[in-house]
């Protein structure tokens, strides 16, 4: 939550044009999904062979890898007279007060947290939808959820082709609404193979929303509260996420047999 925000805004003044950037969109939003696929399941193997202090080592590791990559990024100097009065609450707020009044902005970061809600809600979703429509148990909930994984990887690289272009919007509006067909699909799905086709195409159409979202995002925000937009738009997704699982446990729990 921390440093997503700062690496989003950090990324249009690293890239050295229009096309770099919606490549490192691209990209990050690749790395992302890869990690989510991956993560769980190095993480059983480990824990499996060698216990959780393993995997919380290798964690350890991994962030300090990653720390010690970012050391000799260069961004430029900070806009000491961009910065607000009132300290470090007021600053904290400077990305609110940006969006205040700018209803694109506002769409666009309601959209982008949307999919998260989708993204929470399938995690548990998943796991119900396997057991009573599939009736594949256990194994079938991590293939049904790890193909969101899966499609979000193809995602991030068709929206490399799109996120170039000077409209972003009408490809946003397409992708969620194909998003919201897809999901209504599910419901007359009522074997594996079709429901992991499915999801991963939901996966695939989430990941080209998101990246040209924060393209769009990172074009059309002042660079002096871009981070600070960012942290709103991360706020959104954490409690997208927290909305959707909510939604799915309150779903699955209504309709399990009493």
């Amino acid at each position: 939550a921390v440093v997503r925000p700062i690496h989003y805004a950090a990324l249009p003044q690293l890239a050295r044009g229009a096309d770099e950037l919606v490549s490192g969109n691209a990209l990050s939003s690749a790395g992302e999904q890869l990690a989510l696929f991956l993560g769980p399941v190095v993480a059983g193997i480990v824990v499996q062979v060698s216990g959780p202090e393993l995997v919380l080592a290798i964690s350890f590791v991994a962030s300090v890898i990653g720390t010690v990559l970012c050391l000799r990024l260069r961004t430029g100097p900070p806009d000491l007279e961009a910065e607000p009065d009132g300290g470090s609450l007021r600053a904290a707020f400077e990305g609110l007060l940006a969006l205040k009044g700018d209803g694109a902005s506002i769409a666009l970061l309601v959209a982008m947290a949307l999919t998260f809600v989708i993204g929470g809600s399938i995690d548990i979703l998943g796991v119900a939808f396997s057991d009573v429509v599939l009736e594949q148990g256990e194994s079938g909930a991590g293939l049904v959820v790890g193909a969101v994984g899966v499609g979000g990887l193809v995602g991030a690289a068709v929206a490399t082709l799109f996120a170039g272009r000077r409209r972003l919007v009408p490809i946003i509006a397409l992708a969620g609404a194909a998003d919201g067909a897809l999901l209504a699909v599910m419901v007359l799905v009522g074997d594996l193979g079709p429901a992991i086709a499915v999801v991963a195409l939901v996966g695939l159409m989430e990941s080209v929303l998101l990246v040209c979202a924060r393209t769009l995002l990172q074009r059309s925000t002042d660079d002096r509260v871009l981070s600070r937009v960012f942290a709103v738009q991360e706020s959104m997704s954490l409690l997208g996420l927290a909305v959707g699982a909510a939604l799915a446990l309150y779903g699955t729990s209504a309709l399990a047999p009493v």
